[in-house]
């Protein structure tokens, strides 16, 4: 639950960040799996934890600012073909604190493309972290219930479908790295998949990036 509640800021944001630009072409499904430089310190996609903003823009990333400690790219320095976006978060001191890898989008009403994704990422993932939690259920009083209207479920929120790795879950996380969420996310007649890395500096970073809203006051 807390975890879950470190990521509601960066989950909302990523999905309004996925209507900025609508890929046409999915990868194939050989595409491989998410990995970082090191299996000893965190940088999937080619980030590092606690990157400057400065630092980042050097990378001469491809993308525009978003909210603040936000910023919406397409190329990290090591790109994975399952997402062509990718929200990452910053905090002013800390730095870089979550990554959100957002997937392609799938039409359709019952969801079976997007699983079938879900689980082409979840595998390997399994293999170099090892051990996670998955979580598969609807609120019992959803009105969604029937397999044609598992998006609708998910886009209200009334349906979950995740997998977890974090040390309460006895994964092999490398340093810096706190958790790694894999989740089915949707839109109205569409769902895809998104992966969210969360580092150690998470809660820093969120109370630098509420001080900072809080000047606007």
């Amino acid at each position: 639950m807390r975890l879950r509640c470190l990521l509601l800021g960066l989950a909302g944001a990523a999905m309004a960040a996925a209507g900025l630009a609508r890929p046409i072409d999915p990868p194939g499904p050989t595409a491989p799996a998410p990995h970082e430089t090191s299996a000893d310190v965190a940088a999937p996609f080619g980030l590092r934890p606690g990157t400057t903003a400065d630092a980042f823009e050097a990378m001469r990333p491809r993308g525009r600012p978003n909210a603040t400690g936000l910023r919406l790219i397409t190329e990290p320095p090591k790109k994975h073909p399952a997402f062509p976006q990718y929200l990452v978060q910053f905090g002013p001191k800390t730095g870089l604190c979550a990554v959100k890898a957002i997937g392609w989008r799938f039409p359709g009403p019952d969801g079976e493309t997007t699983r079938a994704a879900f689980d082409r990422i979840a595998a390997p993932l399994a293999r170099r972290y090892g051990d996670y939690v998955r979580d598969d259920r609807i609120d019992p009083v959803s009105e969604f219930q029937t397999p044609s209207q598992w998006v609708e479920a998910i886009r209200r929120g009334e349906r979950v479908y995740r997998a977890e790795w974090s040390v309460e879950t006895d994964a092999r996380l490398p340093e810096g790295l706190r958790a790694i969420v894999l989740e089915a996310i949707a839109e109205e007649g569409s769902s895809g998949i998104a992966l969210t890395y969360v580092f150690d500096n998470i809660d820093r970073c969120n109370h630098e990036i509420k001080d900072k809203d809080d000047e606007a006051l």
